[in-house]
């Protein structure tokens, strides 16, 4: 679109010129105004390339998202599991343990004792955050 539109723009630019250049007006004013429509086709230049660039960028953001979003929404309904082995001399330190361990959202599942020590079973369940957003934003599930 950009290239069609400087393409138009480049064509009247030279209608321009081609005007001017048959004005019946003295050559000091026909040279500056060729200077002129010469200087307006370089800033044109620049601004088309300067588009250019942004719908590039622009492309190549929305493009990483969608890529992200689909990583997202594949793991959505998912668990993570995570095992711990506490010794029973460690057990003083179980409570602080378990509270980072809740911060991390994981959820203790299952706990087994033995003489020795204490198997501490967790799950979380990897959530799709582009897919809590959209819920929490418009009370619809993707």
């Amino acid at each position: 679109m950009a290239d069609n539109l400087f393409g138009k723009l480049k064509g009247s630019l030279e209608q321009v010129t081609n005007t001017v250049t048959n004005l019946p007006i003295s050559e000091q004013a026909k040279e500056f105004a060729t200077k002129g429509v010469d200087l307006t086709k370089d800033l044109t230049v620049q601004s088309v390339g300067t588009v250019t660039n942004s719908v590039e960028s622009v492309k190549t953001v929305v493009n990483k998202s969608i890529d992200l979003a689909k990583e997202d929404l594949q793991i959505n309904g998912t668990w993570s599991y995570k095992i711990i082995k506490i010794e029973l001399s460690e057990l003083a330190l179980l409570e602080d343990k378990l509270n980072e361990l809740g911060k991390e959202k994981w959820e203790l599942i299952q706990l087994i004792e033995n003489n020795q020590d204490i198997l501490l079973i967790f799950k979380r369940s990897n959530l799709s955050y582009i897919a809590n957003t959209v819920k929490l934003a418009t009370g619809r599930e993707l």
